[in-house]
């Protein structure tokens, strides 16, 4: 596991930024990784399980036992990152946390009852997909990075990582890259500032970019790359 040496940090940070970026570093750790015990689940990339298996039963029947069981998954009170424990959807999305208790008492293999599942579940999930990586910002703005009261403020930091983490990875980002931008903020003099300025590195936004590509005008293989960048859509 990564344990950062004393002399690496930049004076301004404080023990709260300290243990924020200690917790991201040895989450996404090389030798974590390595060993799949990072932490890629959370109620978030659980609802877009949900989608995704609710789609497969309606197509094929068998699938009905995983969708079951991942429903059961989303309410078990030992696991940590579920929909019932998600300490974001817990705060600002209740009624999506009802509404998976509902299903988890109520399921059958019923494709009327499935159907509305999935279709309920791509809501929430968009509904997510708008506010969930604000409100983490929002949480992590509210704490108080000076504050002595460590075990109090470590323990939200806990809960707010543990949301952060897999909706990063879910989203695309590597655990690699994201260790590199929090090791990078280690010798910056962001101070308490720190955890917000690490978030700003992933606001999802798309990024615009140019091929340069040295070909023959008559070359066929232009021509099939030109016709292919014509489609407004493309399925794959």
């Amino acid at each position: 596991m990564w344990v950062s040496k004393n002399r690496d940090w930049n004076y301004k940070h404080t023990d709260l930024t300290k243990y924020f970026i200690e917790k991201i570093k040895q989450q996404v750790d090389y030798d974590e990784t390595i060993s799949n015990r990072h932490k890629t689940s959370n109620g978030f990339t659980l609802i877009s399980e949900i989608v995704e298996i609710s789609t497969l039963t309606l197509k094929r029947q068998k699938s009905f036992k995983r969708l079951d069981s991942l429903i059961k998954e989303s309410y078990e009170p030992c696991l940590n990152n579920n929909i019932q424990n998600d300490y974001i959807i817990s705060k600002y999305h209740s009624d999506i946390q009802l509404y998976y208790k509902h299903v988890k008492e109520t399921l059958k293999d019923n494709s009327v009852q499935i159907k509305d599942l999935q279709l309920k579940s791509k809501v929430n999930l968009a509904r997510l997909n708008d506010d969930y990586f604000s409100n983490i910002i929002y949480e992590l703005s509210q704490i108080d990075f000076k504050s002595k009261k460590f075990v109090e403020n470590s323990k939200v930091i806990d809960s707010i990582v543990s949301c952060l983490l897999p909706y990063l990875l879910y989203k695309g980002y590597s655990p690699t890259s994201i260790s590199d931008i929090a090791y990078r903020m280690i010798r910056k003099p962001f101070g308490i500032e720190t955890p917000i300025k690490f978030l700003k590195h992933f606001n999802n936004h798309l990024i615009d970019y140019d091929f340069l590509y040295l070909t023959n005008l008559d070359c066929p293989e232009l021509k099939e790359m030109l016709n292919y960048l014509d489609h407004e859509n493309i399925m794959f």
